[in-house]
């Protein structure tokens, strides 16, 4: 395993420090240890930085809490049970499907991937694409809540980002689905687009092959396929089928033109992924309703 360093950005420093040693105390009484290899999140949340890529820490409450992939047990996270929600959401159904969006990141806090060449910024891109697929959604009688913010961004000193996350926002809302929309970005060579999900088998599988299947034939972007992903909060804490696109890699020079000039394709192609997705949900309930019949 590759060595981690502990970094703080200056305006924290000053102020989280003491924080962090009075916790450090506390919890090991409270035998820490156990609890941080089994827990998703508690106490105190840094970056952990490598030499590669940093690896974010999610906040569920509070100012602060540990929580690093780089700190996962080997076994699976355990997705929110979905029973209850969907035993409270059941009276609140209008017949329309419901659509929760989330752009990823925030423009003013964490502004994801950046295409520094072409000033390019994965929160722009990604509430510019999520506005138009909120209209294409609409037009057709979806409803949708759109709320960009994805609460990973543990810098931000906006407060009540940290107490109102979108995976919260989306299970009272009583959401049908919930998508995630980002950029991907690594060397500058990698391409293509990809859809991550909690786990295979699902309904949320079956979103993100129809969603991954309209941008690809669509857009001529390589299909990087559906990746299991159930470390990531929007994935793991949502209790209706969620999937996270990645629609392109915003550091390769030709998709991130692409995101800029054919913005509306995206969007169309991801609605057109969400009422196929409606349209295969439909059609199995009739089956299995004339068989119960």
């Amino acid at each position: 395993m590759q060595a981690v360093a502990l970094e703080l950005p200056a305006f924290h420093k000053q102020r989280l420090v003491p924080q962090f040693f009075s916790f450090l105390a506390l919890s090991l009484k409270n035998n820490f240890w156990k609890r941080f290899f089994r827990e998703e999140y508690i106490g105190l949340s840094y970056i952990l930085y490598t030499k590669k890529r940093p690896k974010k820490l999610f906040t569920q409450e509070g100012d602060i809490s540990f929580f690093s992939t780089a700190c996962m047990p080997a076994r699976r996270k355990k997705k929110l049970s979905s029973d209850k929600s969907a035993e409270r959401c059941h009276e609140k159904r209008s017949g329309k499907m419901r659509v929760f969006l989330n752009p990823g990141h925030d423009p003013l806090y964490d502004s994801g991937a950046v295409n520094e060449e072409l000033g390019l910024r994965e929160c722009d891109v990604a509430a510019d694409i999520g506005e138009r697929v909120k209209l294409y959604l609409e037009l057709v009688g979806i409803e949708v809540f759109l709320m960009q913010s994805d609460n990973l961004a543990w810098e931000s000193r906006h407060l009540e980002r940290w107490n109102a996350a979108v995976t919260d926002e989306a299970n009272k809302w009583c959401a049908d689905i919930f998508i995630s929309l980002h950029c991907n970005a690594a060397d500058g060579e990698a391409h293509g687009t990809e859809t991550l999900i909690y786990e295979r088998g699902t309904r949320a599988e079956r979103l993100a092959r129809a969603i991954g299947w309209q941008i690809t034939t669509s857009l001529g972007t390589a299909d990087r396929g559906v990746k299991e992903r159930p470390e990531l909060i929007v994935l793991h804490a949502t209790a209706m089928p969620a999937v996270l696109v990645e629609m392109a890699f915003i550091d390769y020079l030709p998709e991130a033109k692409l995101l800029i000039e054919k913005a509306d394709v995206f969007a169309r192609a991801i609605a057109r992924g969400v009422t196929d997705y409606e349209t295969e949900m439909q059609a199995e309930e009739s089956a299995a309703s004339a068989i119960s019949e």
